[in-house]
């Protein structure tokens, strides 16, 4: 079975917001990610279908919080919360 963790996933994203780290395992991507400051990714996104990721995502949020707008309503994730989101979800 494949596996990796934080220290062995290479940085691919390194701002003053945000820090990412990826890797893909049998065809899933794996993201360490590190929000250093709060920040609406949605320029990001431009350009994609609404707008939106298009990718669905599963995760754990450790420490802080994290909102994704769904075409409905925002939908916080508080620590050490299982998160699922279907693709057309915006991160805020």
């Amino acid at each position: 079975m494949p596996q990796t963790n934080k220290a062995s996933a290479p940085v691919s994203v390194d701002i003053p917001e945000f820090e990412g780290r990826y890797v893909d395992l049998g065809g899933h991507t794996v993201g360490f990610e590190i929000c250093k400051a709060d920040v609406d990714p949605a320029e990001f996104f431009r350009g994609l279908p609404d707008d939106r990721c298009q990718c669905p995502h599963w995760g754990v949020v450790l420490t802080g919080s994290i909102s994704f707008r769904l075409p409905a309503t925002p939908r916080p994730t508080r620590p050490v919360t299982p998160t699922t989101h279907r693709p057309g979800t915006r991160r805020s």
